[in-house]
C-alpha cells in the first residue's frame, strides 16, 4: 500500500549561499545546470539588491564545469550574467580544471568584474581577495 502523501525532493544542480554580511555569493555547480537553477539564485538575490547596490563578489567552486542540461539552460545562464554583471565587483573561481580557468579569464572583458582564478586548495585566499 502506498502512503497517502508523497515527499517531493528537489534536486539542486547549483548549491548557492549568499553571505550578506560580506556581500559574497558562493556558487557550487553540482551537475548539469538547468534554467530553474538560475531562476532560484535570481529570486534569492532580489531582496539583497533592494538594500545593496552591488555584491562585493561571487565565488564559484567546482572541479570541472558541468555544462548545461540543454540550450535553454545555457541561455538562462547567459541572461543571468547579463542581468547582474554590473552588480558584481569581483569574480573568484576556485577550480581544478585548467581549461575552465582559461575560459573564465577569457570572459573577463565581457563580464566587467575583476576576475581571478584560484587552485582548489586556495578557497580561503579567494574569499580574502573578494572581501578586500
Amino acid at each position: 500500500m502506498w502512503p497517502a502523501h508523497f515527499i517531493t525532493l528537489e534536486v539542486i544542480m547549483i548549491v548557492h549561499n549568499l553571505d550578506e554580511k560580506n556581500g559574497i555569493l558562493v556558487l557550487e555547480p553540482q551537475e548539469k545546470l538547468r534554467s530553474t537553477d538560475f531562476e532560484k539564485v535570481d529570486e534569492e538575490l532580489k531582496p539583497y539588491f533592494k538594500s545593496h547596490e552591488k555584491l562585493k563578489g561571487v565565488l564559484i567552486k567546482f572541479d570541472k564545469f558541468p555544462g548545461w542540461n540543454n540550450i535553454d539552460s545555457a541561455m538562462s545562464h547567459f541572461n543571468f550574467v547579463r542581468s547582474h554583471h554590473d552588480q558584481i565587483d569581483k569574480l573568484a573561481v576556485v577550480a581544478k580544471d585548467s581549461s575552465t580557468k582559461a575560459v573564465v579569464k577569457a570572459i573577463g572583458p565581457i563580464v566587467g568584474a575583476k576576475i581571478k582564478t584560484f587552485e582548489k586548495d586556495e578557497e580561503v585566499a579567494a574569499r580574502t581577495w573578494l572581501k578586500n
